[in-house]
């Protein structure tokens, strides 16, 4: 008879649920921008099994200037990388947390572009090793003064987004996201809840 560790299950499955919702809540954020930018999709260069593939964003194209997403993210990686060995993290170990600091600082910017239009995030965040890469997870998102939404919410929209954008990005490895493939409903989701 096989045994199973349990407690490696559950981390598992919360490494999992945590990795999906970054997931969800980067699919409400580009939905939330895209009215005053268009969005540039790559094709990812690494693909994910166990969790939810990441949206590989590579430019946001505002009127007047192109935000080169794929090149601030590679420097701020680099940068948290040079952090790191000065801290006395390997080499290997910086390498491989870099793929999940290129998540976290795209979660990051995607905030930080959001905030400056007038959006108010709370957020909870977590502390990587040695004091190093700080995650903020979102909890719910406002603006003027309003809820917009909840975490379940996040999940629930963050869901139904991110499957129409990777069936889209698929078929079409350079997708550009506009404001006129919005719904009329001020969203890319149906729900009666997202209407912003």
């Amino acid at each position: 008879m096989r045994r199973v560790d349990m407690s490696s299950e559950l981390t598992k499955n919360k490494y999992q649920a945590y990795k999906n919702y970054q997931v969800y809540q980067e699919a409400v954020l580009i939905d939330m921008l895209v009215p005053f930018c268009d969005i540039v999709f790559g094709r990812p260069s690494k693909r994910t099994t166990t969790t939810l593939q990441f949206l590989f964003i590579k430019e946001l194209r505002f009127d007047g200037y192109v935000v080169d997403v794929s090149e601030f993210i590679e420097s701020r990686c680099e940068d948290i990388s040079n952090m790191e060995k000065k801290k006395g993290v390997k080499e290997k170990t910086s390498m491989r947390r870099c793929e999940n600091n290129k998540f976290t600082e795209c979660l990051h910017l995607l905030i930080d572009i959001l905030t400056e239009l007038g959006y108010f995030f709370n957020t909870s965040k977590s502390q990587g090793k040695n004091g190093i890469a700080k995650s903020e997870t979102i909890q719910r998102i406002f603006k003027d003064n309003k809820c917009l939404f909840s975490k379940q919410e996040i999940m629930g929209l963050g869901k139904e987004i991110h499957q129409r954008i990777v069936k889209t990005v698929t078929s079409n490895p350079n997708f550009v996201l506009t404001a006129n493939e919005i719904r009329p409903n001020g969203t890319l989701s149906a729900h009666p809840f997202c209407q912003l």
